[in-house]
């Protein structure tokens, strides 16, 4: 369950793009955002923002900034972020620079969640949503070698992928059920794309 509350909207010029990518767990964002981060790492106007989340590192999750919960309420009333969220008991913040770099014309790119994202859009104009999709049966599969569900919370899961696209409509979707190669290669040209119309 995944609930969106206290929006802080982010303020100055919004002159660049937020490119949000989304999907199901297991659909491979963080592989996807990993790989394009590389790719992409001498381009100085596209950021890959890190996040800060209220869990603790671990190896095989995205790079995030780890909060408690107190460290959280601290940042929030330092002013830290210019957008928040919870989902699933966490909570989620964007760090308050990414502002600036959007406000300069840069191309910003965030793992988000489609609860978040209608509010996103309202608050920074120009926003894409990325979907990241799989074949329910490969999906399956990746979940269950993943082994951090067990099989009814597996199958919960691929219902709710099902019904993902009730939430959003998505401006592109990329389809991981393949090499991950290409799935990250079709982001790159996409957030490239992004990049292209900001000049």
């Amino acid at each position: 369950m995944e609930e969106v509350n206290d929006i802080e909207p982010a303020s100055g010029g919004r002159r660049g793009c937020l490119i949000v990518i989304m999907g199901p767990s297991g659909a491979g964002k963080d592989s996807i955002l990993s790989l394009a981060r590389d790719r992409l790492e001498d381009c100085d106007d596209i950021l890959f923002v890190r996040r800060s989340i209220t869990r603790p590192l671990h190896e095989d999750s995205e790079d995030f900034e780890p909060l408690n919960d107190v460290e959280f309420d601290a940042g929030l009333k330092l002013g830290r972020f210019c957008f928040h969220w919870q989902a699933n008991g966490l909570s989620y913040a964007l760090p308050i620079t990414m502002v600036d770099h959007l406000a300069r014309g840069g191309v910003a790119v965030v793992n988000g969640s489609r609860a978040a994202y209608r509010h996103m859009h309202a608050v920074f104009a120009e926003t894409r949503a990325v979907l990241v999709r799989v074949e329910p049966s490969v999906l399956k599969e990746r979940l269950r070698c993943r082994g951090r569900e067990d099989a009814d919370e597996i199958e919960a899961r691929i219902e709710r992928s099902a019904t993902y696209l009730d939430a959003i409509v998505p401006d592109a979707v990329i389809d991981n059920s393949g090499s991950l190669e290409e799935a990250a290669a079709h982001f790159v040209d996409y957030v490239m794309a992004e990049r292209r119309a900001r000049v």
